[in-house]
């Protein structure tokens, strides 16, 4: 990483590095999590079950 991303990392707690992932494990991302929204799977998990509400 540069001294730039290390620098965002520390400042906005993420950073983007070009090319970390291959194309073909970006696109198998893509499909899972695809599969997760269909499925009604994403939540926050920052609240209790309790008081959340639908993201999707």
């Amino acid at each position: 990483m540069t001294p730039d991303q290390v620098g965002q990392y520390k400042d906005a707690g993420y950073t983007i590095v070009p090319g970390f992932f291959a194309a073909a494990e970006v696109r198998a991302f893509k499909r899972e999590v695809d599969r997760w929204v269909s499925a009604g799977l994403p939540r926050d998990v920052s609240i209790p079950d309790t008081k959340r509400i639908p993201l999707w």
